[in-house]
């Protein structure tokens, strides 16, 4: 007669059903977090890449500049404003030099943190035409402000693509 050291046979060669280890917790706990974390930034869009930010309409363009500045992603920022493009730039930018631009990007690099921490919570209404000819604008409001206050975005379209290129408020 062989004897087994398999637990699962018995010494008269039988197999007994194979008991279903279930995972070690800690693995069902990451995996529950990794899940989580990424429906998380699926259903808010962070991280995603410029790519795939929708620049199509003006209210599209605020979320994607608010969700860029969150991330704290300075190139994403970038690529949705006038300054990220020499010819919106140079058509919008009211005669701004090269030295102006990038001393603005630099102040945009310094503090993309601060604006995320800002725009992150915005809350974000339909847009309205500007009170430049060819912007829009879009109203935001953001968490602790008094009730009824609103700021709002500048947009201009360039190149099918609505690009950030002001700040103003209070809004109208």
């Amino acid at each position: 007669m062989i004897t087994s050291t398999d637990p699962q046979q018995s010494d008269t060669g039988a197999t007994a059903p194979r008991r279903r280890r279930r995972p070690p917790a800690w693995l069902v706990g990451a995996g529950l977090a990794l899940a989580a974390i990424a429906a998380v930034t699926f259903l808010r869009g962070e991280d995603a890449p410029a790519a795939k930010r929708d620049l199509s309409t003006p209210e599209g363009a605020a979320r994607a500049f608010a969700g860029a500045a969150a991330a704290g992603d300075v190139e994403g920022v970038l690529a949705i404003t006038c300054l990220g493009s020499a010819g919106c730039t140079a058509e919008h930018g009211g005669g701004v030099t090269p030295e102006q631009v990038a001393a603005a990007e630099k102040v945009i690099a310094k503090n993309v943190r601060e604006i995320g921490g800002r725009f992150g919570n915005a809350e974000f209404t339909a847009s309205r035409a500007g009170t430049e000819p060819g912007t829009r604008e879009v109203d935001y409001r953001l968490p602790g402000m008094p009730e009824g206050e609103r700021n709002y975005l500048v947009f201009v379209e360039y190149q099918n693509r609505w690009l950030y290129i002001a700040t103003g408020g209070p809004a109208a």
